[in-house]
């Protein structure tokens, strides 16, 4: 054979493999856009009109004009709920109402994410998903001083019958809670998975920020803060590896994880 075929069918089989490369990338990013699109639809499937506690810890925050949202989890210290629909002016919008409210004290903000607390010690967080129209809304009360908590364990530690019988039901309650699997998946893991990630979103967007900025003693407070967040969630991240995972859990953990470190990678490399 000439070395003009040669090449000729060397050029030929490089081309072919070229072609079978931009297909499977093609069909990969086809794939990626749908599964993107499907997980926005059944989202906003799951929004509700009367998403907004009308009680308790949500009375310290301004309510949201949005129609519709999602509330993730509510307890007496804790408080996260995503509202949908929502624009890049009526983020800015709530970020001043909750300043108004009292929620400027060592405030970190930017186009994407505020974060602040008030003289009360309740901190706020607000993350903004441009691509998906949402806001994130997390807001966690102020931590109990160390003396009452002493106080509180010292009590609990000679439980009287009655509180022995109501401890013991509320055991079993959130077991049989625990077994009712949403998408496969134990609630509380999703959960947990999704405000781990979401921190590391609020981290990484951070630390952009961070590196650019010419005045980083104006950032000096924030920058501590996070890093001591990001120490307690890769802890409890972690933690997650020692449960007894079933197979579809075991699956998303791999995946958050995954896309994690992705997104740490971004960071690592500026």
């Amino acid at each position: 054979m000439s070395k003009e075929k040669k090449e000729k069918k060397k050029g030929s089989c490089f081309g072919t493999i070229l072609k079978v490369v931009l297909v499977i990338v093609i069909i990969f990013a086809a794939l990626y856009v749908y599964m993107q699109w499907s997980e926005k639809r059944e989202r906003e499937a799951s929004y509700s009109t009367d998403y907004w506690p009308t009680d308790g810890i949500a009375l310290m925050l301004p309510e949201p004009e949005q129609e519709y949202g999602i509330l993730h989890s509510k307890s007496e210290t804790y408080l996260h709920v995503t509202t949908g629909h929502v624009s890049a002016d009526d983020f800015t919008t709530y970020i001043n109402e909750c300043s108004d409210a009292g929620y400027t004290i060592d405030y970190y903000q930017s186009s994407r994410m505020y974060d602040a607390e008030n003289e009360e010690g309740y901190s706020v967080t607000l993350n903004y998903d441009e691509d998906d129209k949402e806001m994130s809304i997390t807001l966690n009360a102020p931590k109990e001083p160390e003396t009452e908590n002493n106080e509180a364990t010292t009590e609990s530690s000679n439980p009287t019958a009655v509180e022995t019988e109501t401890q013991t039901e509320a055991a079993v309650a959130e077991t049989e809670s625990s077994e009712e699997l949403v998408d496969g998946m134990r609630p509380e893991f999703k959960e947990a998975m999704d405000e781990y990630e979401e921190f590391f979103d609020e981290y990484v967007e951070f630390m952009q920020t961070y590196s650019e900025s010419d005045n980083i003693v104006t950032l000096a407070t924030q920058y501590a803060k996070f890093m001591t967040q990001y120490s307690e969630t890769m802890e409890a991240f972690e933690a997650w590896e020692d449960e007894d995972l079933n197979d579809v859990e075991a699956a998303y953990y791999v995946e958050v994880s995954a896309r994690i470190t992705q997104k740490l990678l971004t960071v690592s490399a500026e």
